[in-house]
């Protein structure tokens, strides 16, 4: 099942809506759409310049930060507007793509865009390389056979084969050991081959996290579309405390084994494999717990697989 970044969207709205709604009550009172309307960035919204839109994105971020303020205020729960807080900036997160690209899709194709192109934006990856592919083919063909424009080029080819092969050539285990709910540990190398399917999906998540909780949601709501006899979930949690990750699952279960990282964010388990240290963060992984792919985005993932049923 092929989700478009526009069906994922969707599907994050409601999800954040009923986040808002159940983690902290009096915010319902208030309105959660309201607090969703004018605190997401709204992508029908037409820019014709980078500082018009970088206006508009730090308007935004202040009314979010004057509503949880004022949600403060009323005395909610800090970890619940924290929680909140996260969700609507990992979906904004989302919009700010896709309000850059129509931007940046409205801009001058001069010579002098393509070199800033070239030096600032491509480097730093705001974008994903398709759309970065799709800019560059707006230029006209004379910048796009020029010497500047065939690096560019060859630079983007670079950037989508590397979308297309493996993360890495190997996953880091070590001695990591997993917590059981039971209390009991077992080990990562064991958990992940063991049982022998074809792949194996590791979601690295919190309690603390709000993207990594709705994105499991997300999943749950899905979950029987994903062919299990193929692929395997484990979800794997850096909380620091025990209460904090089985009160989580108490809210929010999930129907595929979940575990407590020993030693958590702090552990060499997580900090080779997740160097920058961000969650969410999945890995797809082959039979033998070799890294096949890395991607934040655990529907496409999936995608990868063919896990997913029509």
């Amino acid at each position: 099942m092929k989700i478009s970044s526009a069906g994922r969207l969707l599907l994050l709205y409601p999800i954040i809506s009923f986040t808002i709604s159940s983690y902290a009550q009096p915010v319902h009172s208030r309105g959660a759409d309201t607090l969703l309307k004018n605190s997401t960035f709204d992508t029908s919204i037409i820019f014709n310049n980078f500082r018009s839109l970088n206006e508009y994105k730090t308007d935004r971020k202040l009314h979010l930060d004057q509503e949880i303020k004022e949600l403060e205020r009323m005395g909610i729960d800090k970890k619940a507007l924290r929680y909140i807080s996260d969700s609507i900036h990992f979906l904004n997160a989302s919009l700010e793509q896709v309000l850059l690209f129509k931007t940046l899709c409205r801009m001058n194709k001069s010579e002098s865009a393509l070199i800033s192109f070239n030096q600032f934006l491509v480097p730093a990856k705001f974008l994903s390389t398709q759309r970065l592919l799709t800019l560059f083919k707006q230029f006209p063909a004379a910048l796009r056979n020029s010497v500047t424009g065939q690096t560019l080029y060859a630079k983007l080819r670079g950037y989508q084969v590397d979308d297309q092969s493996p993360a890495g050539k190997s996953f880091y285990f070590g001695n990591t050991r997993f917590q059981q709910l039971s209390g009991s540990y077992v080990r990562a190398d064991q958990v992940i081959s063991r049982e022998k399917y074809k792949y194996y999906l590791v979601l690295f998540s919190a309690s603390w996290c709000g993207p990594c909780r709705f994105e499991q949601q997300q999943l749950m709501r899905n979950f029987g579309k994903i062919d299990t006899s193929l692929i395997k979930l484990i979800s794997i949690s850096i909380d620091a405390e025990k209460t904090a990750w089985s009160a989580a699952l108490e809210k929010d279960p999930v129907g595929w084994p979940t575990y407590l990282l020993e030693n958590g964010a702090n552990s060499a388990f997580f900090k080779e494999n997740v160097p920058g240290g961000a969650i969410p963060c999945n890995f797809l992984l082959n039979a033998d717990g070799a890294l096949v792919d890395k991607k934040p985005d655990v529907f496409t993932l999936l995608e990868k697989t063919r896990g997913m049923k029509r």
